[in-house]
């Protein structure tokens, strides 16, 4: 039998770091209570989860998803620092994912949250400068929600 510190049905420590990356202790704390904060929220009210970003490391980030030409972006930084997640799950739609993002923004009073939902995920990033709600389509770009 494996332990391991689950934070919603299905999605464990391995899925939020799938590459097993090394972590410096900050880095560590934060993705733990990016996970602790979100995934039960969202697992109360869908089903499925699966992890598309966890944590990253700086040097794939750079090595990989980025081409030489290119420099992160604040929200790419996030996801080194353990502070972002993105995701999806079993009959996402548009739809489920606003009101998720909405429920998240509620619940999460204390935190200042990034929600960008995408055609077939979200992504939410905390420690922001104002709680934003944000959608991105191949046909639409909008705000939704920005205080």
């Amino acid at each position: 039998m494996s332990y391991g510190l689950v934070f919603a049905k299905g999605v464990t420590l391995a899925e939020v770091n799938s590459e097993n990356f090394h972590m410096k202790n900050d880095y560590a704390d934060n993705l733990i209570v990016t996970c602790m904060e979100i995934l039960p929220i969202i697992d109360n009210n869908v089903s499925s989860i699966k992890i598309i970003n966890g944590f990253i490391s700086r040097k794939k980030l750079f090595n990989e998803v980025l081409d030489s030409t290119k420099s992160p972006t604040p929200d790419q930084k996030k996801h080194c620092k353990g502070l972002a997640l993105e995701l999806t799950w079993k009959s996402y739609s548009r739809e489920s994912a606003l009101t998720i993002a909405h429920l998240l923004l509620k619940e999460l009073h204390h935190e200042v949250l990034k929600i960008v939902i995408k055609s077939d995920s979200i992504a939410v990033f905390r420690k922001m400068a104002k709680n934003k709600i944000i959608q991105v389509f191949p046909d639409e770009v909008r705000v939704v929600f920005s205080d």
